[in-house]
């Protein structure tokens, strides 16, 4: 049975991620209408499930805030991060459109 409530749409993206007055770079690899999955080996978990999320848009920065949802962890090194947006901004909603117009471009 499908738990997702909305489709996810590959990407690469480069974001930044804030939290415990540090920042760190990670690749959203695929995002979805309110959140997305961020691969980051540069990360010490655990961490706080309160974070921000900022990416380049448009020539804009966008900066969300965001809960931790999943950590995915291999033996040696820490794969990633799924996130979910408390407060989507319209140009993150917008960045979702663009992506989805992409896939379906002919």
């Amino acid at each position: 049975m499908e738990r997702r409530i909305s489709r996810r749409i590959q990407t690469n993206i480069n974001v930044k991620l804030y939290f415990c007055n540090k920042e760190y770079s990670g690749t959203a690899t695929n995002l979805s209408g309110n959140g997305m999955f961020i691969n980051t080996r540069e990360v010490c978990f655990p961490f706080e499930p309160n974070i921000e999320v900022s990416f380049f848009f448009k020539r804009q920065v966008l900066r969300i805030p965001a809960r931790l949802l999943r950590i995915i962890i291999s033996p040696n090194f820490n794969d990633g991060i799924a996130v979910t947006f408390l407060n989507p901004l319209q140009g993150y909603l917008d960045l979702i459109y663009y992506q989805r117009s992409l896939v379906h471009s002919p």
